[in-house]
């Protein structure tokens, strides 16, 4: 065994400096279309660029940085390798 441990987690809970894969996203059309317009879609690789509690979720994704609301975060999950285990 490698010692990796595949997790699904909401965004907001994903290690600052670590790399997810976005594998759902539970929302509205209202929510999935403001999402998908700055390129946060299914199978792409995303980076938690912040380890804020509050406030905005900085992420990198395609090449860009965004700040989105914590709600919004937390609708958004990823597929993430922990390396702890």
């Amino acid at each position: 065994m490698n010692g990796l441990e595949e997790k699904i987690i909401p965004l907001t809970l994903l290690p600052y400096g670590k790399t997810g894969e976005i594998v759902e996203i539970n929302g509205g059309h209202c929510l999935l279309s403001r999402l998908q317009s700055m390129g946060f879609m299914q199978g792409e690789s995303i980076k938690k660029m912040n380890n804020n509690s509050f406030g905005p979720q900085m992420c990198y994704i395609k090449g860009c940085r965004y700040g989105i609301g914590r709600g919004m975060a937390d609708k958004i999950y990823v597929k993430y390798k922990d390396e702890t285990k």
